[in-house]
């Protein structure tokens, strides 16, 4: 029986791998003292490595969406650092002005409202009430619920 050359190939599988690793740890160093995303990017591009995407993913103070049943939204507000009581108001456009009422404050940084008025143009924010006080009132947020 031939003697196997798969030790022999696994121990220069094993160089190779370890030679790429230190090189592509090299690359990122460079372009993580570098300061300028452009320039990071062109000499990682240059290196032969690729580019991951930008895996950060920036919450919006407030969010919302269409609930499951007609009528339904679903608030979404980015989540207080400590526990919190989260205030919620609910605005219609009239004669150029949004006129804000209040809906009932949630310990939740999610709340479903029920029964708003379709296809009419509608406004939310909110504010967060902390032990460091109250924030102020959140940029609106709109949609036309269907």
């Amino acid at each position: 029986m031939p003697k196997s050359t798969y030790p022999a190939r696994d121990i220069a599988y094993q160089s190779v791998l370890t030679d790429m690793r230190a090189y592509q740890i090299y690359v990122q160093s460079l372009a993580d003292v570098l300061g300028s995303k452009m320039k990071a990017i062109a000499i990682i591009t240059a290196s032969g490595f690729g580019l991951k995407v930008d895996g950060i993913r920036i919450k919006s103070p407030l969010s919302v969406k269409p609930g499951i049943t007609t009528g339904d939204v679903i608030l979404t507000s980015k989540a207080a650092q400590m526990k919190a009581l989260y205030n919620w108001q609910i605005g219609l456009e009239i004669a150029g002005v949004i006129v804000w009422s209040d809906l009932p404050s949630s310990l939740k940084s999610k709340t479903k409202i029920t029964s708003v008025t379709l296809g009419l143009r509608t406004f939310f924010r909110n504010r967060v009430l902390t032990k460091n006080g109250l924030s102020g009132w959140s940029d609106a947020v709109t949609i036309i619920p269907q």
